[in-house]
């Protein structure tokens, strides 16, 4: 992925780090907020890569950008919840899933 964009590099990144997490929820999360969780992250990285191909960029990026933004509160709601591994309801200021997301939250 060196030669890639920075921005679909990072998604990617995103997308593997989602995968080995909500393999770790609960069955009750896992089957309704984890496929939510996973289901956004390929949108997001869906429209990064329809945007780099496109003539119109903007619309796609426009996407990707509200996807993201569900996908922040999708993992913030996941990270309050109890039973979610590694946090366990608690919000680590350390966390590697964070770093994507730390815009917003509480430090």
């Amino acid at each position: 992925m060196a030669d890639e964009l920075p921005v679909i590099a990072k998604c990617f990144d995103l997308a593997k780090e989602m995968n080995e997490r909500t393999r770790k929820f609960p069955r009750d999360l896992r089957f309704v907020l984890g496929d939510r969780i996973l289901a956004t992250t390929y949108d997001v990285f869906d429209a990064l890569l329809e945007a780099k191909y496109s003539s119109t960029k903007r619309p796609m990026l426009d996407r990707a950008n509200l996807l993201l933004e569900r996908l922040r509160f999708q993992v913030r709601l996941c990270m309050l919840l109890p039973g979610c591994p590694e946090t366990d309801g608690r919000i680590h200021k350390r966390d590697r899933a964070s770093e994507y997301f730390s815009y917003g939250m509480a430090d």
